[in-house]
């Protein structure tokens, strides 16, 4: 079974673990084998840390031509020898799409399926094994039924929806290409700085995307829709709603309870020994790079489903009272005999405002402040009415009988304190 799976194009991708990989090579000589790009990233960044790194071998990794992924390469040796002979290690029909193999249909670089599944499993990673099966087991029944449900309400169309959105997104920059027809079915196209050939008969482009994909690149569709052309006839059978019925036809079969199941003479599973790890449970199912942070809506299109995270503000130093050093404060500074000086106590709260209602307000406070200071000592004096009298009678006899001996000294004006209130 699996050689004749193998025939019409089987592809394993793995995180290239050296105990699969082995177990690849055993089981399915034949098979075409890539590895997750997010892997190898994941394991080339630690040695080669540089941000300029990150998008030459990204280019690298989605090049669909020999010469962009000789360009990517090149820039990479030129900045790190060490850096190009690590990905030189790596053979480029694993992990970069110029050359993969044209009769998978397919361009994948991540490892999103299986990702997406062990996302789907969470909840049953934590349950025995037989319950886990069974709750395995019932997901891929009903996932099953209800693609082969939606499927048949989709009669009449020859190819998946996915393929509409496709050209949709083609249509606006096809405006763009400048088709000039050679002979027949064979045409040279001009987009930008490219200029590529395309033969609509054998369905392939020198861009390589038609060949990799099955589905007509923007090269292409120019030319088909220049031919005045139905774009749905070139493309690759695998999209069509024919094949995808095909491969939900055979059901998931129901099954009865445990209590109905043959008795076999086998020890039952037992399950693994259960050991606490040391620290904090982690919350995220992979570690996500420097600078990045997981998203929380919908994610958008395109390999990376991240979201840039904006620097943190640099900590503050300690500034020290005594010596006016950073990194320490006035009790743990070693300077002996230093001059101890005064820090620095800024006025807080919003600045002093100076227009003329709020100085007018300003003064009507005053007013009222100096009012209540009266009449709270006007009731205060009050109680010694007759010996205040006394007293102010005897001051002013002596105040008279020195003006009368001493000269007369001109008056100075006594400057007057007004209470300000910060309220204002």
């Amino acid at each position: 079974m699996v050689e004749a799976m193998v025939r019409v194009g089987l592809t394993f991708m793995s995180d290239r673990q050296k105990g699969l990989l082995e177990a690849i090579k055993t089981v399915t000589p034949q098979a075409n084998n890539r590895f997750c790009v997010r892997h190898i990233w994941a394991n080339f960044k630690l040695n080669f840390t540089r941000t300029l790194f990150k998008d030459l071998f990204w280019d690298a990794a989605r090049a669909t031509t020999f010469m962009d992924f000789e360009i990517a390469m090149e820039s990479i040796r030129f900045l790190d020898e060490d850096a190009w002979c690590y990905l030189d290690d790596i053979q480029p029909a694993h992990w970069s799409r110029w050359a993969f193999l044209t009769d998978v249909k397919s361009n994948m670089l991540l490892n999103n399926l299986c990702e997406t599944f062990n996302v789907v499993i969470k909840d049953a990673r934590d349950k025995p094994i037989l319950t886990q099966m069974e709750w395995m087991r019932r997901y891929m029944m009903k996932r099953n039924n209800d693609k082969w449900e939606a499927a048949k309400k989709m009669k009449g169309r020859k190819l998946m929806p996915y393929i509409g959105i496709v050209f949709d997104g083609l249509e606006k920059y096809s405006r763009g290409c400048i088709v000039q027809q050679s002979r027949d079915d064979q045409y040279e196209v001009e987009l930008g700085s490219d200029q590529v050939t395309v033969d609509l008969s054998n369905k392939t482009c020198s861009c390589f995307y038609w060949d990799l994909t099955g589905i007509p690149c923007v090269h292409a569709y120019s030319c088909i829709m220049d031919k005045r052309a139905n774009p749905d006839d070139y493309v690759h059978e695998y999209y069509s709603m024919e094949k995808y019925l095909k491969a939900y036809e055979k059901p998931v079969k129901p099954m009865p309870g445990a209590k109905f199941w043959e008795k076999v003479d086998v020890p039952a599973p037992a399950p693994p020994r259960y050991k606490v790890q040391p620290g904090r449970p982690k919350v995220n199912k992979r570690r996500l790079e420097a600078g990045v942070k997981q998203g929380k809506g919908k994610k958008a299109k395109g390999d990376q489903h991240t979201q840039v995270e904006h620097p943190k503000r640099p900590k503050k130093q300690n500034k020290c009272g005594k010596c006016g050093g950073l990194g320490h404060n006035r009790t743990t500074c070693k300077k002996d005999g230093a001059p101890d000086q005064p820090a620095y106590k800024g006025q807080g709260g919003r600045p002093t405002s100076n227009t003329p209602w709020v100085a007018k307000q300003r003064r009507k406070k005053e007013e009222r402040v100096l009012k209540a200071a009266v009449a709270a000592a006007a009731c205060a004096g009050s109680s010694s009415q007759p010996q205040s009298q006394v007293t102010q009678t005897q001051q002013s006899q002596t105040h008279q009988h020195q003006s009368q001996t001493q000269p007369q000294q001109p008056r100075t004006k006594m400057p007057v304190r007004r209470t300000i209130t910060s309220d204002l």
